[in-house]
């Protein structure tokens, strides 16, 4: 079914999972009919996927869509990403924002355009699919999202509020999908997650056995690991490498 809207664009604050999960929602909303162009274009709906880390990233992103805002005054602005799960009642107060999304949802956004609801609070604890993203905007290499979520509790961090419970996406499903990437041309993927180390906690895998499937793939030239916990990293994976 085709959506009634025509032009989107969309803006990413915070790190590469972030970015890969824009991407994933970005094609999804191609996919219903929209057409993508830049975020210093005219749209009709603008679509802001916000990081939390720190209160300097809030400061950002609600400095943004004010902007925003102010500049195109008659479009959808609709956020998402970390701030919008940890604070949406906050952002929904913003001149301007027309819906929140939150975590569970990101990406549905095209199915909750026109609902009345303008944000949604659900316990991100609750939340256990796994949506495999990846990016493919560079030329030459991809960020694959492999993992999601983090189940330490440091007092400073913010994360597992926003992002909920360690889980991941199967091997089989991931070299699918990094071998839809490597087919489009890319040369290098980076593996990116919240908690890389901690791959396969849902699926009863590692990160080893997936590094093992990746090393198969004739067409990929180079693959990388993004931040890694040492204390996650085994012998067997420091042999491999």
């Amino acid at each position: 079914m085709s959506s009634p809207y025509q032009r989107f664009a969309y803006y990413t604050f915070g790190c590469k999972v972030n970015f890969a999960d824009s991407c994933m929602i970005a094609r999804n909303l191609i996919d219903k009919g929209l057409t993508e162009v830049s975020i210093d274009q005219d749209a009709e709906i603008y679509i802001i996927n916000t990081c939390s880390v720190t209160e300097k990233a809030d400061k950002k992103a609600e400095h943004f869509i004010r902007k925003l805002n102010k500049r195109s005054p008659e479009s959808k602005i609709i956020v998402t990403g970390c701030y919008a799960q940890l604070k949406p009642e906050k952002i929904n107060k913003i001149p301007g924002v027309t819906k929140v999304i939150n975590a569970k949802n990101k990406f549905d956004i095209n199915t909750y355009l026109d609902k009345s609801l303008n944000y949604q609070n659900d316990d991100i604890k609750t939340v256990k699919n796994f949506n495999i993203s990846y990016s493919i905007n560079e030329r030459t290499r991809a960020f694959i999202k492999i993992q999601d979520g983090c189940d330490y509790t440091c007092s400073y961090c913010t994360i597992p509020k926003a992002r909920g419970k360690s889980r991941s996406g199967n091997i089989s499903s991931i070299i699918e999908n990094i071998n839809v990437v490597v087919n489009q041309g890319v040369n290098e993927i980076i593996l990116s997650g919240i908690n890389v180390g901690d791959f396969g906690k849902n699926t009863d895998e590692d990160l080893l056995q997936l590094l093992v499937e990746i090393d198969k793939i004739d067409k990929l030239h180079r693959y990388r690991i993004s931040s890694i916990e040492p204390n996650l990293l085994n012998d067997s994976i420091i042999k491999l490498i």
